[in-house]
């Protein structure tokens, strides 16, 4: 009995030893001595392949594309207003109206003028052809018969002078009616009723465009020249805007790219863009900033991993992969753009290899570890919404 109870202490005893030369081998050191290494668990995931449109966030601000302060155009006491403020008004739509009796009578005039220069043309048109008979019979002087085609010419040169006083003070008259020149909403009025307003006033009214609408920006120089090379290599078509409010609400409509600048700012290095959108429902108004998101339209294949698997040193970007001997290896890397909660690693990693992400404070270059991998499936979903 006593025997018995002295090979089962020695089997309890051995089997933890034996259990833990299964599980950590033993480590030799320059010394001679052993250390028993434990698998350091860790969570893992892999390095995967996309389809994924490049895209850049920037902000903007909206401008409408026409925008105009209304200015009177001749001088004149105001005497009524025909719209409501801050209204949509319709392109040819009486605004303001001036007194025009000055302008009725300065066009009287012009009209009365004519008459007289056609009358007087009438008389000289019968003295000069009078004449012209009366030549060949020496019963008038050619000096007679020239003096009369002078005052032919002089008529018809005072019709042509009193047909362009009719012309302007017409123009003159309508300008006392100030009609909106294209559709858009309108602002407050500047003026009161009764003010004297003139060319040299200010502002009677603005007015401006409310749908489409520009959404202007600057992007550099860099991304400019990258962005033109890679459309003449590929042909694709110029990349589309997203528009978020500075709440963060999206906009529901996406907008096109209607103008590229001709130069490079020399004080910004940067270049000016423009976008166009519908603006139906006029949520958005000019002077308005917001965020972009400008995306390619054509789809690269990218290598995406997670972004809490990224460490950063004074080299640079780096993680931590599990190669093949279950033991860990630093490979710095080149990252891209940031797909929400991964990113695009451009140079140093392959598709399918394995990196750690959860558990990086406890390894090092060299651990065993046992990696469990994160099922991928939900950034997968992410990144094709992207």
């Amino acid at each position: 009995m006593k025997l018995d109870k002295v090979l089962l202490a020695s089997v309890c005893i051995m089997t933890p030893l034996v259990v833990a030369t299964v599980v950590f081998p033993d480590r030799v050191y320059a010394d001679g001595n052993k250390s028993v290494e434990a698998a350091v668990a860790v969570k893992a995931a892999r390095v995967t392949a996309h389809e994924y449109h490049h895209n850049f966030k920037i902000k903007g601000r909206v401008a409408a594309k026409e925008d105009v302060a209304l200015q009177a155009q001749v001088t004149g006491y105001l005497v009524s207003k025909h719209f409501n403020e801050g209204d949509i008004v319709a392109e040819g739509e009486l605004l303001f109206l001036l007194n025009d009796s000055r302008y009725q009578a300065k066009l009287s005039h012009a009209k009365s003028l004519l008459a007289s220069a056609e009358a007087n043309l009438n008389v000289a048109n019968l003295d000069y052809k009078r004449g012209l008979s009366l030549l060949p019979n020496s019963s008038i002087s050619e000096a007679e018969v020239d003096r009369f085609l002078a005052e032919k010419q002089l008529a018809q040169a005072q019709i042509t002078s009193a047909k362009a006083q009719i012309q302007l003070a017409q123009t003159e008259l309508d300008y006392t009616q100030i009609r909106a020149p294209f559709s858009g909403r309108i602002s407050n009025s500047k003026v009161a009723l009764g003010e004297l307003v003139s060319p040299s006033s200010e502002a009677l009214v603005d007015l401006v465009t409310v749908s489409p609408i520009d959404v202007s920006f600057q992007v550099s120089e860099t991304v400019f020249h990258q962005t033109k090379k890679k459309l003449q290599a590929t042909g694709a078509q110029l990349p589309s805007v997203s528009l978020f409010f500075t709440s963060g609400e999206a906009f529901s409509e996406i907008g096109e790219i209607t103008y590229l600048g001709n130069r490079v700012d020399k004080a910004t290095g940067t270049v000016d863009v423009r976008a166009e959108f519908n603006n139906q429902k006029q949520l958005l108004l000019p002077g308005q900033y917001v965020e972009l998101t400008v995306t390619e339209s054509l789809a690269e294949s990218v290598l995406l991993l997670p972004q809490r698997a990224l460490l950063q040193d004074l080299v640079g970007f780096y993680v931590f992969v599990v190669n093949a001997n279950e033991r860990v290896e630093r490979r710095d890397i080149r990252i891209g753009e940031q797909v929400r909660d991964q990113v695009i690693v451009n140079a140093g990693m392959t598709v399918d290899e394995v990196v750690i992400t959860h558990g990086l404070q406890r390894v090092k270059t060299g651990s065993w570890v046992k990696a469990k991998l994160v099922d991928a499936a939900n950034a997968q979903v992410m990144v094709v919404g992207a």
